[in-house]
């Protein structure tokens, strides 16, 4: 039986034309079968939030990296994170980490890795890197792995 996966990708991206024309043949050599339906980020974005009458188990989105990461949302078993950090919709116990716990936080960590690589949830098709390049002028600028420039440009100014 093979493995099918339902792929919802936007139209006019040019990372989804790229991933249409390089997936289907090496998915198909293993035996695998993809379904893609191309529309609009709107109908994608529904998608996403089980909104839609089709069950899509693959997207291709650009995402960032940050150095402080939270997996503790991102396979939360609790509802409140179903569909916003939880966007797999997987509730499983083992890949939840308790951020309460601060002395057992490591070794849950890095069961949560273990466990991760073991049920493997997510592939990553590809990665991006991300830099901010701003003027010398800019001051007041504090942007790290935990505020993004979003709001870093809210306390930020230009001199003269």
């Amino acid at each position: 039986k093979p493995l099918v996966i339902e792929w919802c990708n936007s139209e006019g991206n040019p990372v989804s034309e790229l991933l249409a024309t390089m997936l289907p043949e090496n998915m198909e050599a293993a035996g695998m079968q993809l379904n893609a339906t191309t529309t609009d980020f709107a109908t994608l974005q529904d998608g996403m939030l089980h909104l839609g009458d089709t069950q899509y188990n693959m997207f291709n989105l650009a995402t960032g990296f940050a150095t402080a990461n939270s997996p503790w949302y991102y396979f939360s078993t609790d509802e409140a994170w179903m569909g916003s950090y939880n966007t797999n919709w997987i509730a499983d116990q083992e890949l939840s980490i308790p951020y309460e716990d601060h002395d057992g936080w490591l070794s849950a960590w890095q069961n949560f890795i273990k466990v991760w690589n073991e049920k493997l949830p997510d592939v990553p098709l590809y990665s991006d890197q991300y830099y901010d390049f701003f003027s010398t002028r800019v001051q007041g600028w504090d942007n790290n792995a935990t505020w993004g420039w979003q709001n870093a440009v809210l306390d930020a100014w230009v001199t003269e």
